[in-house]
């Protein structure tokens, strides 16, 4: 009787378990919206007060695509990827070939 060892190309590939927290990408995410927001917090404060400069307005701007892009981008990958694990580990084996 065979049987069938993990490296056999008949076994379902497992995802990688995440190792901890967040990722490099994710906390500079957070810190680039923190720092966004704690400069527009301190554009109201400085005077003329109730005003924030565009150059502050660009800052958090620029802290949001970049907070965007890093969450959307990592969902993303992450979305496709347990998705394509998941279709291999259905599919039998030899089905993709001409029989």
């Amino acid at each position: 009787m065979l049987m069938q060892t993990s490296n056999s190309p008949a076994a379902a590939p497992q995802p990688r378990p995440r190792r901890g927290g967040p990722g490099l990408q994710e906390r500079s995410a957070v810190a680039m919206l923190a720092a966004g927001v704690a400069l527009s917090v301190a554009g109201f404060l400085v005077p003329p007060v109730g005003e924030i400069s565009d150059s502050v307005l660009w800052f958090f701007a620029q802290c949001l695509l970049y907070a965007g892009s890093i969450f959307g981008v990592t969902a993303y990958v992450d979305a496709r990827l347990s998705r394509l694990l998941h279709r291999r580990g259905r599919r039998r084996p030899g089905a993709g070939e001409g029989t």
